[in-house]
């Protein structure tokens, strides 16, 4: 469990860092909803960066990198965002990171 803890980590670290870069601030890692926990929280001249992180061996079978379950739960939570910030473009990003520290965006992973 300590590996996986360390790998979680890492893959947080190397996402934000990412994102640092590209001028976005983190407000939040872990961000714990009433419906699900958010990785990270980020914001950049009016918008919302909402950022799923998972630590990936390989890009396969990316689509069973979040279950039907999780997205539901994380789509509310977008929802919830929306209502409350309607001014603000909200995203929703699912990192991939692969060992390598290597990231794989996927920009729709909520959408059926």
């Amino acid at each position: 469990m300590v590996d996986r803890n360390l790998r979680g980590q890492y893959s947080e670290d190397v996402v934000e860092n990412h994102l640092r870069k590209r001028g976005w601030s983190p407000q939040v890692r872990r961000w714990k909803t009433p419906w699900a926990e958010v990785d990270g929280v980020y914001v950049r001249r009016g918008q919302i960066l909402l950022v799923e992180v998972k630590s990936r061996r390989s890009l396969s079978h990316l689509d069973r990198a979040i279950s039907r379950k999780q997205k539901h739960r994380l789509l509310r939570v977008l929802e919830n965002l929306v209502e409350v910030y309607p001014e603000k473009e909200i995203l929703f990003h699912l990192a991939v990171v692969l060992p390598s520290g290597r990231i794989h965006w996927w920009t729709d992973f909520l959408a059926e």
